[in-house]
């Protein structure tokens, strides 16, 4: 018997990751393999029994050192270590002795914090400008367009995964240390509340996607079909470059609604 489980866990969140996957083990669920570069599909293979394995989630090209020791587990097929899954983002080890394991845990949760400086003051000033801009946008039309009736909805979007985060921070499930912001577990507030915005930003693409295929059929306008079209590009580069630099994080949600409260009428 073996479940599958969708994996949302932001790209600071490994350790929560591999927290979640230890408690599956001790569960009788032992992680057997997973579907996307992103871990986005997780595959859980049931045992009968609680595993004694210790299970790490480690970052590809996160830090040399924990790099070089992933390489040699994988060289020297090390008997109290064993690489159960090697992808593009993550490798995943599990390990009878654990002790090592732990120390390079250790080490990468240490380097996955978010910089209040860097990330959150950025994120707040754009949330901001985001919402200020809708308004000068609404009373600058005044009347609905495409862009204002989707911009309030990745709003809210975001501020779903912003308030899950937030509440996870005061509910002791994250600490702050040297101006960095670090989460090794999750509540189960913050999984509902991932679980619904990750329902409304699918919801948001399938209509987006069937709105826009709609009309581009509909419109004998050449102008407005590579208006859309060029739309869709700008939309799937932008996306997948954004993914692979912030390695899974909801702020492209921001971003994606500052490019369509500023270019898309």
């Amino acid at each position: 018997m073996s479940k599958w489980i969708y994996n949302n866990y932001q790209f600071y969140e490994t350790g929560a990751l591999s927290k979640f996957i230890r408690e599956q083990a001790k569960s009788g669920y032992e992680f057997s393999g997973a579907i996307g570069n992103f871990l986005d599909i997780m595959k859980f293979k049931y045992k009968g029994k609680s595993a004694q394995d210790y299970y790490v989630a480690f970052r590809n090209r996160w830090d040399d050192e924990i790099d070089n020791e992933i390489a040699n587990i994988k060289i020297s097929n090390q008997n109290d270590s064993q690489i159960v899954y090697e992808g593009y983002l993550y490798t995943i080890v599990k390990s009878a002795n654990p002790e090592k394991l732990k120390k390079l845990e250790a080490k990468q949760n240490s380097l996955l914090g978010i910089p209040i400086k860097r990330r959150l003051l950025p994120v707040a000033f754009w949330l901001v400008i985001s919402i200020v801009s809708y308004f000068i946008k609404l009373l600058w039309l005044k009347e609905m367009s495409f862009s204002l009736f989707l911009s309030p909805i990745i709003l809210i979007t975001f501020i779903f995964y912003f308030i899950a985060d937030l509440h996870d921070y005061f509910a002791g499930k994250g600490f702050l240390s040297n101006g960095k912001i670090y989460f090794c577990e999750r509540s189960k507030f913050k999984n509902i509340m991932f679980r619904i915005a990750d329902v409304i930003k699918l919801c948001l693409f399938i209509c987006f996607a069937y709105s826009s295929a709609f009309y581009m059929l509909q419109t004998n306008d050449q102008l407005e079909r590579y208006y859309i079209l060029t739309l869709w590009i700008i939309y799937l580069v932008g996306s997948y470059i954004a993914r692979l630099k912030d390695q899974r994080f909801y702020i492209s949600l921001l971003q994606a609604d500052m490019f369509i409260t500023f270019f898309v009428f």
